[in-house]
Parts: C-alpha cells; sequence; structure tokens
C-alpha cells in the first residue's frame, strides 16, 4: 500500500502563490544585484469602482458649480429688477412734481402714443425727454432732476423690453408723431413709465 506523504506547511503556501497570479518587474541596484520586486495584480472590478468613483465626484462637481451660478444669475436679475423698479418710481414722482410746476396751456407737443410697441419704448422715452428739454418752460431743480432720471440707465434697462428677434421692428421719429396739449403729454409719459413698473412686477 503507497502513502502518500503529507503535504507541509510550506506545500499549502506554494500552492496558494500559484493560484494568485503574480507580476514582478526587476530593479538593478548599484552594485549590479537584480532585486525582484513582485506585486497581485489590482482586479478588474476594484479598477472599474476606482473610475466609476472619479466620474461620479466629477459629475457632482459641475451639478453643484452649474446650480450655484444659475442661483446668482436668479439673485442678480431679481436684484436688478428691484432697482429698476424703484428707480421708476421715483420717475414718477420727480413727474408729478413737474406737472404740479407747468401751466397748462395751448402748448402742443410731439408724443408717442400709449399703445407703443415694446421695441420701441426706448425711442419714445427720448421722444418725451426731448420735447420737455426744448419746449417746456419750467426752470429749477424738478425738470433737471426729471431729465436727468430719464436719462438714468436703471431708467433706460427698466423700459427695455425689447424681446430677442423683434429689434429689426423700425420705430418712428418723434417729430412723426401728432401733436397733443400738454396735459395729455404729461399723462402718456405717465403710462409709458407704469406699464414699465407693471412688467417688472410681472416677469
Amino acid at each position: 500500500m503507497h502513502l502518500s506523504a503529507p503535504r507541509t506547511h510550506a506545500h499549502k503556501h506554494a500552492r496558494a502563490r500559484r493560484l494568485t497570479p503574480l507580476s514582478y518587474h526587476v530593479v538593478v541596484t548599484a552594485s549590479g544585484k537584480e532585486n525582484f520586486i513582485t506585486h497581485t495584480p489590482v482586479s478588474a472590478p476594484f479598477q472599474l469602482y476606482k473610475w466609476f468613483s472619479c466620474v461620479l465626484r466629477d459629475t457632482y462637481k459641475k451639478v453643484c458649480c452649474c446650480c450655484c451660478s444659475l442661483v446668482n444669475a436668479a439673485a442678480t436679475a431679481a436684484a436688478a429688477k428691484t432697482d429698476q423698479g424703484r428707480k421708476l418710481q421715483e420717475v414718477l414722482r420727480q413727474l408729478s412734481d413737474v406737472k404740479d410746476s407747468v401751466q397748462f396751456n395751448e402748448k402742443m407737443l410731439s408724443s408717442p402714443p400709449e399703445n407703443i410697441e415694446d421695441c420701441c419704448c426706448l425711442s419714445a422715452l427720448e421722444c418725451f425727454r426731448a420735447n420737455m428739454q426744448v419746449h417746456l418752460n419750467v426752470t429749477g431743480r424738478k425738470l433737471h432732476k426729471l431729465l436727468r432720471s430719464l436719462k438714468n440707465p436703471l431708467t433706460l434697462s427698466g423700459l427695455d423690453s425689447c424681446k430677442s428677434g423683434n429689434d429689426t421692428l423700425t420705430c418712428h421719429d418723434c417729430d412723426s408723431h401728432p401733436k397733443v396739449n400738454v396735459q395729455e403729454f404729461f399723462n402718456r409719459l405717465e403710462s409709458l413709465i407704469q406699464r414699465a413698473i407693471s412688467r417688472l412686477v410681472m416677469d
């Protein structure tokens, strides 16, 4: 009866090493001696896990940056609309002060209509401002403050309601608008400012 020799502890380790593939590379020292350095290769599932983690981390960073940009843009737009609305309310108060200082005589002024197209609001505003500056005999700080406010960037941006694609519309020259009396002139300017305020509130 043939008896096999019992497997030693060293045999078990030798088999374990054979089951786990090893790779090695040679390092040559300064003395010329070769040293073999072995390592166990990383498994494919682990490499896939590391790659997927990197992709998720990068995606998360991009999404966070995008969300922060959108929030900042929305906050900036909301603040701009608030400033525009306040400035237009100030224009209405200054306009009321000027109306109280003007005698409504028979003078006739070119005035844009109340139903002016959105893309012509700035042109209409300039027409009102030019007519007041040239034809109204109002002196003092009240008219000066109103004329200055009508040129303010916040006033201009608040009235700029021209949507993209409609900016090719040709607006009428100021002198081509029909002439109205001074009271109607101020009423139409007031209507234009109130229209811009309402639009800011609705947007």
